[in-house]
């Protein structure tokens, strides 16, 4: 069975360069309050038996995207500000990000914000997204 969630997400690579652009600091300083947190992709993420997936855009160029990460290739599931999404600075304070580490062709970071359908704010279902995928992903190692 798969369930499934509304969620943004970015890589590291993609984080770090957001950062240093002054356009996209900025946009996510002012909507901490309310709206998103620093992202490259909107779309929705599925958990089943197998992996996680991840299917949207990219939210600038509205590029089609889409990953599956087994199981078995994640290395870690961190729940939690870290060098990377710092809690005052990046980041709405009181939403710790979701980040999966996983190895592909070569080991990847993805931190993601997850909500149900049709709620207003990423991030409220990131405890209960770190608490299935750690259950999945130690029973799949």
């Amino acid at each position: 069975m798969s369930t499934t969630y509304e969620a943004i997400w970015a890589f590291r690579e993609d984080l770090q360069a957001m950062k240093e652009s002054f356009r996209e600091e900025f946009e996510a300083h002012i909507s901490q309050r309310l709206g998103t947190p620093l992202r490259r992709y909107e779309g929705q993420l599925s958990i089943d038996d197998e992996g996680v997936s991840l299917i949207g855009k990219s939210k600038d160029a509205q590029e089609e995207f889409s990953l599956f990460v087994p199981f078995k290739a994640v290395l870690d599931v961190y729940l939690g500000w870290d060098d990377v999404l710092n809690r005052w600075k990046d980041t709405r304070a009181l939403i710790k990000p979701l980040r999966i580490n996983f190895k592909a062709q070569e080991k990847k970071s993805i931190y993601i914000y997850g909500k149900k359908a049709g709620a207003k704010i990423y991030g409220r279902e990131n405890k209960a997204l770190y608490e299935k995928l750690t259950i999945k992903a130690k029973g799949n190692q």
